[in-house]
């Protein structure tokens, strides 16, 4: 048997890293070295990740201070809503995950499917480096409005160095998180099931399509 040199916070974070680059070998590691104990605390990382990333700490705090007292008690059981929100969502895409995978003649169990659903949430989970301080950041400038003729233009020449091009840059980086997540998400899923990463890549888009085809038919249906 062989001794990880590595303490268990220093293992997940050589693991969360490694993912990044070497999905599937990283994958296969962690696979065959069970239990996973780290899939619920990932997927708790993602889902905060997720939620703040369109929070600012000064606006929320104008937005808060304003609410009706009843509000404010409402208030901070949204995150935890979310969490269970999510958590719940996480079950059901593990088990669809699970049934795709084995009618590709994959021979992945739920718990390795959920595994490999949780690592491919790297991305997400890295993303609080940028999305933690983005919090505390001063909103971008509203641009400023001119009518000519029929016609409203905005105009502001120096928005772009004083707030644009910081939201460009998050907006790029969050496009880059999404695409790794699917990257990363088809690698981990194939790696689980044991075949290729474009079969990996049809569950997770069946995945993201499921809850669109249940609210399509729950519509339809009533």
């Amino acid at each position: 048997m062989t001794v990880s040199r590595y303490s268990p916070l220093m293992q997940w974070l050589k693991n969360l890293a490694s993912v990044l680059v070497h999905p599937r070998i990283t994958m296969r590691r962690i696979l065959d070295a069970p239990p996973d104990r780290m899939v619920w605390p990932l997927v708790l990382l993602a889902t905060i990740s997720s939620f703040i990333g369109d929070i600012n700490i000064s606006e929320m705090s104008k937005v808060y201070s304003g609410l009706d007292p009843k509000m404010k008690i409402i208030g901070p059981l949204i995150p935890v809503a979310v969490i269970l929100v999510t958590g719940i969502l996480f079950y059901v895409s593990g088990w669809i995950a699970y049934g795709l995978g084995r009618a590709m003649e994959g021979t992945g169990t739920v718990a390795a499917v959920r595994s490999a659903l949780a690592w491919g949430l790297a991305p997400v989970v890295w993303a609080l480096l940028y999305r933690i301080p983005k919090m505390w950041m001063k909103p971008a400038v509203e641009l400023a409005q001119a009518e000519i003729g029929d016609f409203k233009v905005a105009i502001d020449a120096g928005r772009l160095a004083s707030g644009c091009g910081t939201v460009m840059l998050f907006g790029i980086l969050d496009l880059l998180v999404v695409v790794g997540w699917v990257v990363i998400t088809s690698h981990t899923l194939a790696e689980a099931h044991n075949f290729s990463a474009a079969r990996g890549f049809g569950i997770v888009a069946a995945v993201l399509v499921a809850p669109i085809v249940i609210a399509l038919a729950a519509f339809l249906a009533f």
